[in-house]
């Protein structure tokens, strides 16, 4: 369960949920959030078709704990750099990072959470093991969305 736990708590909320709102913050006009939110989840939607391939070079483990830290390293640049600059090129070095972080999660941490958790559990009780670990990655994902507006 802490594969799913690990999902919520490396900022997917943050970046992918309110990547839209966090580049209206950054300076970005309505509608250039609005598209670079858009062009996020494309990048996302070919990457999980592109982890097939990935996994089957690399491995389940590795691309995990690699996703993992390269996320986290992500994260405390973007913050780096929010902190520090207000000027135009932070602005497009923080949307970069931002959608850097999108391609990394989606090649690592987002699909491979699953695969993980499912080859874990024995036969026997697999779906049960299953089921209790989706359901912990929603609740961590509720609590995520509920407290992230509040930060």
């Amino acid at each position: 369960m802490m594969v799913f736990v690990l999902q919520q708590a490396t900022g997917v909320v943050f970046v992918l949920g309110f990547s839209t709102y966090f580049f209206e913050l950054a300076g970005f006009a309505d509608n250039n959030a609005f598209n670079l939110g858009v062009g996020m989840t494309a990048i996302g939607v070919v990457r999980n078709l592109l982890t097939f391939y990935t996994v089957n070079c690399f491995g389940c483990h590795f691309l995990f704990n690699w996703g993992i830290v390269a996320c986290t390293i992500i994260l405390l640049l973007i913050s780096f750099i929010w902190i520090g600059n207000t000027n135009q090129n932070a602005k497009w070095a923080v949307s970069a990072f931002t959608i850097i972080y999108n391609f990394v999660y989606q090649i690592s941490i987002g699909p491979l959470g699953y695969v993980i958790f499912a080859e874990i559990s024995s036969a026997k009780l697999h779906s049960k093991t299953v089921s209790i670990g989706i359901w912990t990655n929603s609740l961590c994902g509720l609590i995520a969305n509920i407290v992230i507006p509040y930060l």
